[in-house]
């Protein structure tokens, strides 16, 4: 009902709260654990829930559907807040979840030319000198993932930002506003992310599928828990 959410950015409602994460950022009372349960309650759930389409609710979609509120939403977020129109040429540093997120997304929106880099020991700082080598005058650079959450975010060259008319963006992004766009896309066959769920590992093996992706096993990119 607050401003930010009627302009579809619930990641900074008035009552942002985030449950399941950590219970310092969670502020409606009682216990806040997470979805990755067996069963689970949802909290402000008019906020949360999106209901499916009943043309992708047979289980053979599951794993199409499973990234979309996650590393999907986050690189469409990224390349929404970059302003990305068809014809336009994009270059994703990193290819984590998000960063192929990003490369489905862009070729989902229409951009004539997609190019995707690997990774790198110092991928954090090179992938900041890389968006500015690469990024046109008058472009845009969206900064996304979980380093800002641990205080490493990439340096910024301001020099060149002012120069160029360079647009710094990116964010928190606000999940459900996207949702509806991008069921629209898996139910047209424009967009099938269910290849990144590389691994499929029963809940109780949880712990070992957060292993597998924290040390970036040979193979893997995200793991999907069956309950």
């Amino acid at each position: 009902t607050c401003t930010y959410c009627q302009e579809d950015l619930a990641s900074s409602c008035l009552r942002w709260s985030l449950f399941g994460w950590a219970a310092r950022v969670w502020q409606h009372g009682g216990d806040s654990q997470g979805g990755q349960a067996e069963f689970v309650r949802v909290p402000l759930a008019d906020g949360t829930l999106h209901p499916m389409p009943e043309s992708l609710s047979d289980p053979e979609h599951e794993m199409k559907l499973l990234p979309l509120v996650d590393v999907m939403s986050t690189g469409w977020h990224g390349l929404t807040r970059a302003g990305t129109q068809p014809g336009h040429n994009v270059v994703v540093i990193g290819d984590g979840a998000v960063g192929l997120s990003a490369v489905h997304s862009a070729a989902a929106m229409g951009a004539a030319n997609v190019v995707c880099t690997g990774h790198h020991p110092d991928r954090l700082a090179m992938a900041m000198a890389t968006a500015h080598a690469a990024v046109r005058a008058g472009g845009s650079i969206a900064c996304l993932g979980m380093d800002h959450f641990l205080g490493k975010t990439p340096e910024v060259n301001w020099f060149d930002q002012f120069l160029r008319n360079i647009t710094i963006t990116g964010g928190l992004v606000p999940g459900k506003a996207y949702i509806p766009r991008l069921l629209e896309l898996v139910a047209a066959g424009k967009m099938d992310p269910s290849p990144m769920l590389t691994h499929r590992l029963p809940l109780a093996d949880g712990v070992e599928g957060y292993k597998m992706m924290a040390e970036r096993r040979e193979g893997v990119v995200k793991v999907a828990l069956a309950p």
